[in-house]
């Protein structure tokens, strides 16, 4: 290849970040590397002194090590959170402050929620409330339900992200669900191999230290915006990247990164998203095979999570402003209609059936009959509008003079 350099700097300038399968078969960037050449970018990478790397104190186990790059693509999202943020100061506030109890209430039920979702655990937000009020236990999910409300419950109380409490945070997450051969017991971490695929997770005498090294991370003050409001999510990466324990690193991950959330000076930062994994999940696994497999650079995880967290802001923000407006004219609305909305406006779908809003939100195993109920009264209050399709049957759409 010629002008190697010029041609893998060219790769990490460009308007969107490409990963390796674009870089192997999309020609859309003018050019296609062979596996090799492939390799030869990843290490040119590893190796390259830029300040648009940003070389993260992390240990790792099977790469030179972890970092990101400032891309325009992850800079521009970055941009667009902080911007969003930074215009809500004088209403955020106002916002919290009148609805804190319904806003609190929400982020739990999306972070339960969506983490069950997540891992295959079949509930909806009307079962995990009931659980939570009622705290009876009938069945195994009842069981997760409550574990993952007392892991939110502690991480709200519990500043300090260290070892100790880190523990205790996986016994709540875990109590009553673990195989016998997989309790910790008295020890911190796992005592053996775990694989996901063929991908062998961190070796079990060096997760000590590359765990000490996330908490040193995270527990290092910095001032700087981006560094701060990164701090989440490339901790969520990185536990996964360790996987510490036998099982529930996944769940343990996503509470982690709410429990770092809620120590950064963002305090509007989104504490909802594991219900945008459980809405993308596939890009969600995507980013974290795409960062695995490239020595682990974060910047593709880093884009799909500043990505989301941007959009489900948004989306929140919007439904806030909506049930005001309707509060004011006295109209009184079931949750489960503002939640759908949130779909609505997430999914940024144009005009829509209902099987393709079941489809595209992730609803699940739910009936015509309750989605179009839902999406009837939307267009009853006037958010949507509505119309026959070639086949006669009712499409809707955001109503934009709402």
């Amino acid at each position: 290849m010629k002008d190697k350099n010029k041609i893998f700097n060219t790769i990490l300038s460009s308007k969107q970040y490409p990963d390796n399968v674009d870089l192997r078969f999309d020609t859309k960037y003018g050019f296609l590397l062979d596996r090799d050449e492939l390799e030869n970018f990843l290490e040119f990478k590893d190796n390259i002194k830029s300040v648009s790397k940003i070389d993260l104190p992390l240990k790792s186990f099977n790469s030179k090590g972890v970092y990101y790059i400032l891309s325009k693509e992850l800079v521009g999202n970055i941009m667009d959170y902080l911007d969003i943020v930074a215009s809500d100061v004088h209403n955020y506030s106002k916002i919290v402050n009148s609805t804190y109890d319904e806003i609190t209430l929400s982020h739990v039920l999306s972070e339960i929620e969506g983490s069950l979702k997540i891992e295959g655990v079949n509930t909806t937000r009307r079962e995990v409330q009931h659980v939570i009020e009622t705290q009876e236990i009938k069945n195994n999910n009842d069981r997760i339900i409550l574990n993952m409300y007392n892991g939110i419950q502690f991480i709200t109380k519990t500043p300090d992200f260290n070892k100790d409490n880190l523990k205790m945070l996986y016994e709540l997450l875990s109590d009553g669900c673990l195989l016998e051969k997989d309790i910790l017991g008295e020890k911190k971490y796992r005592d053996g191999p775990v694989y996901i695929g063929n991908h062998e997770c961190c070796p079990f005498d060096k997760i000590d230290e590359c765990m000490d090294s996330l908490f040193e991370y995270i527990n290092n003050s910095n001032g700087d915006l981006i560094y701060n409001f990164l701090k989440p999510f490339i901790a969520h990466y990185y536990f996964v990247y360790i996987h510490p324990y036998f099982d529930y690193n996944g769940r343990t991950a996503r509470m982690i990164e709410t429990w770092i959330i809620n120590n950064t000076p963002l305090s509007s930062a989104p504490l909802f998203l594991s219900e945008a994994i459980n809405d993308n999940k596939k890009k969600y696994y995507k980013a974290i095979e795409k960062t695995r497999y490239s020595h682990n650079d974060l910047t593709y995880f880093l884009i799909y999570m500043t990505e989301y967290a941007t959009k489900y802001y948004l989306a929140y923000k919007k439904v806030n402003d909506v049930r005001e407006k309707l509060n004011r004219n006295g109209e009184q609305v079931a949750p489960i209609i503002y939640h759908y909305y949130k779909k609505i406006l997430v999914c940024d779908l144009d005009w829509f059936a209902w099987g393709m809003l079941r489809d595209s939100a992730n609803l699940g195993d739910v009936s015509k009959q309750a989605v179009l109920k839902n999406l009837n009264k939307l267009q009853e209050l006037g958010i949507l509008q509505s119309k026959k399709n070639s086949s006669g049957e009712k499409i809707f759409k955001l109503n934009d003079n709402f």
